[in-house]
Formats: structure tokens, C-alpha cells, sequence
């Protein structure tokens, strides 16, 4: 007898333990046993519950089916399956639940015994697959997902027009297929060292197409991580760059033909007096130089322009995995879930209607962010009047996440109102390169205090927006080249050294403003850095409401 009770205490302690809610009642529906894990989902007291009945909250729409479903085992006495919304301590949740007749000698029901599992976070929609599928492969950028021995799994449009193939001909290979003998195999080596240790990098290489031809590219690769911060894949978004490089052969090519148009016209001067020799020479000299560096300028601006671009939709498709990465994995295991039902026989068009009704709210989070990616690279044709908070704000919805996750606490002391006039997403852009680089300098940082702060004020008729952190500051040494053009403090992989700069021309150029930065002292000791922002006010605007 005593054996007997001990395996009995046994197998109680097991069902203690399980992480899923598992109830016992009799056939007045009064309850035998509750399990800790359905006690706590409830918020029930397991002792006084004992023999009483109780009926958790179901939602309206799935009355009907639960009593279908019980009278359903009344009737037949054998074992069923309930999906059903159930309010819980945490608010609704789906559950699972596998429903048991247990017989008496009489052959009629004499207890029920049910064992849930809450399978909220495996409710989503199949259309917010086909909306991530849409977004990658209508982007403009060749984009290709490898698994983490660097197999290639996926390829978007842009890549196989690009490259030349096909998915039978890549899928399932590794990228060095467009490897070309003209690109470092220091750079791969690099590029190695920087991913398997969960960082980005950048650079510019040769690759080579199906056919042999060469493309010369610019390249963004970046490793996924799983919820424990495990690599478990790499993405990589390439542009071709060959017309910006054909482009500086022909500026060198002319540069070099200018030379010899100048020795030719020197000879040709020195024939003539004097002064009219030097006069000519002075005059042409500074024409043809003005020329070479106004084209030059351009070439640069254009190219920084669009290294600023991909740069930032490599931020972009960073910032996206990392709010993907939950729902991904709940997209995965819901289609398991379903593919599993429906092989057993048990999902029925009722059930499937019921599912995805209820996951919609799950995928609004993930569209939300799509619109977000989509908005911030989509061109604006014309000007406009604009909040500068609205800029803030959209901002913040694209880089808030990375700051939550690494413990970057963000607040807007004072909100601008104002209204300026301009291109939104211009200004969108430099607020994201300021917080990317306020994210970037707490890397390393073990302080559970780090901060940024936003102000904003008027002051001689310029709005002025300070965005300050306590990362540490910069070095005296860097202080005077943070808006030098390829120049950053940063470890190559992390920074192409543009962000700043493109961020003042867009200031001077589009609102007539500037940048420029400070560092932050608490008596002698350097803690961190204040970027200010100022925007002229503009002749006709008003205080927005």
C-alpha cells in the first residue's frame, strides 16, 4: 500500500511540473484535480476550487463550438480536440485543448480529463509571407539569405538579373560561385572574421556573373540571430557600382587628357609675349580647374549619395530582422501546427477560419514595420510642410527597437512643433544616422544608465534640435574630422564614415541649416555627446496645433 501511494505522489509531482494547464472533472463537471500551470493561468485557488464548478471565460465567438464539441463527446465518448479563446490572468489567449472521456464499468462517462496548450504566439496569417516575399523581391537591391555554412536558401528578382541565374542553379550553392580573381582574399577573410562574431560589413568587390562577365559591387552582409543570439543565417544586399566605376575610369581618362591639353596650350602661350602668355595661361588655368573640381565635387556628392543609400538599407534590413526575428519563428512553427492537424484529420475549414481570424492582430506589427521600410525609401516627389516631430517619430519607429534591445533608454524632453519645409524623409535619414551613431559609441558599455535625451527650442529665429547621449563623447584627436567624408571612428564593418557628412549636406542644401557637435563634460571627465541640429525658420511657415 505504501508503494502504491508513493507512485501516486510520483506521478502528481510529474503533472505538477508541466508547463500546460491539466484539469480532472467528474460528470457534473466538478472539479478532481487542477494542475499548478491551470491554477496560475486562472488565477484559481487549487484547494477551495476542489469539488466546485467552474467554466473559465470563453469568447462569444467560440461558445458554439465548445458545446458542440462536448456534447459531440457526450454522445460518442471518445477523445477530441477544442481550439477556443479563453481569458486568462494576462488577458486572451488561444488554447489548445485534448479532451478525454474516462468510462465507468458501466460504460458511461465518469470523469473528463482535458490537457491545454496555449498556442497564441503560432496564430499567424499567410499573407504576411507573402507580403515579406513581395517586399524583397521588388526591392532594388540583389539580396540573397545563406544558411549559416553559407548555402545559399534564398535569392530575390534583382539578385538572378544581376547574376544571371536561376534558383535551380543557386540554391543550395555557396556564394563564391561569383567569386572573381580580381577582388582580396583579404576582404573575405575580413568579412569572415567580422559575421561569425554577429557584426555587419561592408565593402566594395568584383564579382562575376554566370556568363563570365565581371560586376563590380557594392556589398552589405549582415548574420541573423535567433532569440538566444545564435547565428543562424546571413543576408547579404549587393548594388552594382559599375557605372560610378566607369564613370571615375572617365574622370581620371579626362583628367589626364586636361593635362595634355594644358602642356599643349602652355607651348602654344609661350610663343605669344609675356604677359599675354602669363595672362592666358592664368585665365584658362583657373577655368579648366574650376570645371575639374565642380565635376569632381558632383561625381563625389553622387557617389556618397548612394553609398549613403545602401548603407542605410542595410541599416534598414538590420533593423527589420531584428523585429522579424519573433514572428518569423512563429511563422514557422504555425505552419507546422497546421500542416500537422490537417494530416491528422483534425482541421476542418471551421477551425481554419477560426485561426486565422484570430492571428490577424499578430501580424499587424509585422506590416506595420513593412510600411515603415517602405515609406522611408519611398521617393517624395515634391516639398512639403511638415511637422519636425513627425520626422522624429518615424524615426524612432524605425530604430526604437535596436535601442530597447540594447538598453537604450530614449527621451524627448521638449517636442518640436514646429513646421519647416522639405523633403520628410530627408530628415528622417539624419535623425536615423544621429541615434545609429549614439547606438553605435554604447557598444562595449556596461552601464545599465545609458540615455538619450531630445530637445528642442527656438533661438534667433532657428529651430534648434540637440540630441545628446552619455556614451563617452569623442576623442579630441576625431573631433574635428566627424564630418569629414570616409572618416569614422568605427571598426570598418560597422561604419562607412558618410553618415555624418550626408547628414550636414542634407541640412545645408535642403532646410538651410547645419550640424555640428559637442562633447559633454561633468567637471573634468569627458561623458558623452551632443549633436545639434539647426534648421532656419522659413519665411510664411506657422506653429503646427
Amino acid at each position: 500500500m505504501a508503494n502504491s501511494n508513493l507512485g501516486v505522489e510520483f506521478f502528481k509531482d510529474i503533472l505538477e511540473r508541466q508547463n500546460n494547464p491539466i484539469v480532472r472533472v467528474d460528470a457534473e463537471n466538478r472539479f478532481l484535480y487542477i494542475s499548478k500551470a491551470y491554477a496560475d493561468y486562472f488565477g484559481l485557488d487549487k484547494d477551495r476550487m476542489l469539488g466546485q464548478i467552474y467554466l473559465p471565460p470563453i469568447c462569444d465567438e467560440d461558445v458554439a463550438f465548445f458545446e458542440e464539441t462536448h456534447a459531440k463527446i457526450k454522445e460518442t465518448k471518445q477523445p477530441a480536440t477544442l481550439l477556443q479563446r479563453e481569458l486568462t490572468q494576462n488577458g486572451w489567449a488561444w488554447f489548445e485543448w485534448k479532451i478525454t472521456p474516462i468510462l465507468g464499468n458501466d460504460g458511461e462517462i465518469k470523469e473528463i480529463q482535458s490537457v491545454g496548450q496555449d498556442v497564441s504566439n503560432l496564430i499567424v496569417t499567410k499573407d504576411t509571407l507573402s507580403l515579406i516575399f513581395r517586399a524583397l523581391e521588388q526591392t532594388s537591391a540583389a539580396v540573397i539569405i545563406t544558411d549559416i555554412n553559407g548555402l545559399i536558401i534564398y535569392a530575390n528578382l534583382k539578385f538572378k538579373q544581376l547574376y544571371g541565374y536561376e534558383d535551380a542553379d543557386i540554391i543550395g550553392k555557396n556564394p563564391k560561385i561569383l567569386k572573381s580573381e580580381l577582388t582580396s582574399q583579404k576582404i573575405y577573410e575580413d568579412m569572415w572574421k567580422a559575421i561569425l562574431k554577429g557584426e555587419a560589413y561592408n565593402c566594395e568587390l568584383t564579382n562575376k556573373t554566370k556568363d563570365g562577365a565581371l560586376k563590380w559591387v557594392l556589398l552589405s552582409i549582415s548574420p541573423i540571430k535567433n532569440e538566444d543570439g545564435v547565428i543562424t543565417h546571413f543576408v547579404a544586399v549587393s548594388e552594382d557600382i559599375g557605372f560610378q566605376k566607369r564613370l571615375d575610369g572617365e574622370l581620371r581618362n579626362a583628367k589626364k587628357e586636361l593635362e595634355n591639353i594644358n602642356e599643349a596650350l602652355e607651348k602654344e602661350v609661350e610663343e605669344r609675349t609675356a604677359e599675354l602668355r602669363l595672362s592666358n595661361m592664368l585665365l584658362k588655368t583657373q577655368i579648366e580647374e574650376r570645371k575639374r573640381i565642380e565635376a569632381e565635387k558632383e561625381q563625389k556628392e553622387k557617389l556618397l549619395a548612394q553609398q549613403s543609400k545602401f548603407a542605410s538599407l542595410g541599416e534598414m534590413i538590420n533593423m527589420i530582422a531584428h523585429q522579424w526575428r519573433q514572428p518569423l519563428t512563429a511563422i514557422s512553427t504555425a505552419a507546422i501546427n497546421i500542416k500537422t492537424k490537417q494530416e491528422l484529420g483534425i482541421l476542418n475549414a471551421e477551425m481554419l477560419d477560426s485561426i486565422l481570424d484570430g492571428i490577424l492582430s499578430h501580424t499587424q506589427k509585422m506590416s506595420g514595420t513593412i510600411n515603415d521600410f517602405l515609406n522611408f525609401f519611398k521617393p517624395s516627389r515634391e516639398k512639403e510642410y511638415f511637422e519636425i516631430r513627425t520626422a522624429g517619430k518615424e524615426a524612432t519607429k524605425l530604430i526604437g527597437a535596436q535601442l530597447q534591445a540594447r538598453g537604450i533608454k530614449m527621451e524627448v524632453a521638449s517636442k518640436c512643433n514646429k513646421k519647416v519645409y522639405g523633403f520628410k524623409n530627408e530628415l528622417e535619414q539624419v535623425f536615423i544616422n544621429v541615434l545609429s551613431n549614439a547606438r553605435d559609441a554604447f557598444e562595449g558599455k556596461t552601464s545599465d544608465d545609458k540615455l538619450i535625451t531630445v530637445q528642442c527650442h527656438e533661438e534667433g529665429g532657428k529651430i534648434l534640435i540637440e540630441i545628446s547621449d552619455n556614451a563617452g563623447g569623442v576623442d579630441d584627436e576625431a573631433f574635428e574630422r566627424v564630418f569629414e567624408p570616409y572618416f569614422t571612428t568605427k571598426e570598418p564593418s560597422k561604419g562607412t564614415g558618410i553618415g555624418l557628412y550626408m547628414s550636414k549636406t542634407i541640412l545645408q542644401k535642403s532646410f538651410d541649416g547645419d550640424m555640428r557637435i559637442e562633447n559633454i563634460y561633468d567637471d573634468d571627465t569627458r561623458i558623452g555627446l551632443k549633436c545639434i541640429i539647426t534648421i532656419n525658420q522659413q519665411e510664411g511657415l506657422v506653429d503646427g496645433n
